[in-house]
């Protein structure tokens, strides 16, 4: 029974998604809100933790490097998470809009999909994210995730895309270079606040 409510709403997602005309990407920690975790950075060569970090700007610093390996599983479970008024504002407005589809693609491994849902669903007023997609891509490449969903959905026509992070903000320029066709809105989050970047 519930392979058959996950086909049926997967079914009900993309039919949503054929009749969007704008993308709108939220990433979740600091941009949607703050939560307590943190990364282990591991010695290449021995597997030992060397470090431990709890800011996106120590990450970006330490990925770009090319030198050490990260483990995430503390960031398996929302730990405390602090609402972004700001920017869950925005993201309850887009929700709001027929021509929008809404999605919370966090760097996080998939396993937290499911303490997102249940997080934004505890609000005041709580979100509604039965129509909305939350996507955990384990550090992987978001502007390559959003070339693949553009592909797939050709009637998107607009992207804007609200993170915290650097560096998934330059993999949004590159994806921006290769679909000449869509408008991005790229903008990065910090402390509440929105820059637009492109």
């Amino acid at each position: 029974m519930k392979l058959i409510l996950e086909r049926w709403q997967k079914f009900l997602n993309e039919a949503a998604i054929n009749d969007a005309q704008r993308l709108s990407i939220f990433d979740f920690d600091e941009t949607l809100a703050s939560a307590k975790g943190y990364i282990d950075v591991l010695d290449r060569d021995t597997g030992e933790v060397i470090k431990r970090i709890t800011t996106q700007e120590e990450y970006d610093e330490l990925k770009v490097m090319n030198k050490y390996d990260f483990d995430f599983s503390a960031l398996d479970q929302v730990t405390d998470p602090q609402e972004i008024e700001s920017i869950m504002g925005i993201l309850r407005d887009r929700i709001g809009q027929s021509d929008t589809q809404v999605f919370v693609l966090t760097a996080r491994a998939g396993v937290v999909e499911d303490d997102i849902h249940r997080y934004l669903a505890t609000l005041d007023p709580p979100v509604d994210t039965s129509s909305m997609y939350v996507k955990g891509l384990a550090g992987g490449n978001k502007g390559e995730y959003v070339l693949e969903i553009l592909k797939e959905f050709p009637n998107i026509k607009q992207v804007e895309f609200y993170d915290d992070s650097v560096e998934n903000i330059k993999t949004m320029l590159a994806a921006q270079r290769v679909a000449t066709n869509i408008d991005f809105k790229i903008y990065h989050v910090k402390d509440g606040k929105i820059k637009l970047i492109k």
